[in-house]
């Protein structure tokens, strides 16, 4: 292993946002793991889930479209560095 990690996604519920549980799990996850670079990769348009991450000083890699059950959707791939 390199040292990289893939976060497919973190979804709360509408009552649970902005409590600190998305930043629990991810935490928990980096304590765990100790991963030198988490990837993740978020629709363009979620606009709540991008400022999540980059308020987590995760980086933009690359934009792209994802087909998604026939569906085109932008999507950004994001990383954060350890």
């Amino acid at each position: 292993m390199d040292g990289a990690v893939e976060l497919s996604a973190i979804y709360m519920k509408p009552g649970f946002k902005s409590r600190g549980v998305g930043t629990m799990l991810l935490n928990r996850g980096i304590e765990e793991l100790k991963p030198k670079r988490i990837y993740v990769s978020v629709e363009t348009e979620n606009t709540s889930g991008m400022n999540f991450y980059k308020a987590r000083n995760f980086k933009f890699e690359s934009e792209y479209d994802d087909n998604f059950n026939g569906h085109i959707l932008k999507t950004t791939r994001l990383f954060l560095e350890q």
